[in-house]
């Protein structure tokens, strides 16, 4: 069990374990909606793989639903690509750009998923709805604030590299 703990890298915990988990937590919590078993290797297998599936849903849907909203800046991979090899911590910034877009995903779970076994008759916005608005919202921003950050990184590498030529 250690030995597959050790393989899993920073990046797989933070996008796929952590958000799997927490879904099942706050489905449990929030509205008694029991998603953990009792069985260890069970319950992380089943966290990585909704976690995973936030994962994706953040990268499929919201993002190019906040590319579309101008909520954030797009930028050519090629660009990224050829950024990265000036500037070495630009990998790292986009790992945490993706968790931070996974979040977004996350908390959207949550929600259409209480909407699901609930219905909009009985949304209310009550303390869990607080939580989830303020961290969604919370998580956009932080977000966009990382992407321009990243596309400003980006574009400063890239004209570096022109003024070097």
């Amino acid at each position: 069990m250690s030995k597959i703990l050790n393989k899993i890298s920073s990046y797989n915990l933070l996008n796929n374990l952590v958000p799997g988990f927490m879904y099942c937590y706050l489905m449990d919590k929030f509205f008694q909606i029991k998603l953990i078993s009792d069985d260890i290797i069970l319950e992380l297998l089943f966290f990585y793989f909704i976690g995973i599936c936030i994962s994706r849903i953040g990268s499929i849907f919201i993002e190019p639903i906040l590319k579309t909203l101008r909520l954030v800046i797009p930028f050519e991979h090629t660009n990224f690509v050829n950024a990265s090899k000036k500037d070495s911590k630009l990998e790292a910034l986009y790992e945490i750009n993706n968790s931070y877009r996974t979040n977004i995903s996350l908390f959207i779970s949550v929600t259409i998923s209480y909407i699901y076994n609930y219905g909009f008759t009985n949304l209310t916005f009550s303390h869990p709805f607080n939580i989830i608005s303020f961290c969604f919202i919370l998580f956009i921003l932080s977000y966009r604030k990382q992407s321009n950050y990243i596309h400003n990184r980006v574009s400063i590498a890239l004209q570096n590299k022109k003024t070097a030529s």
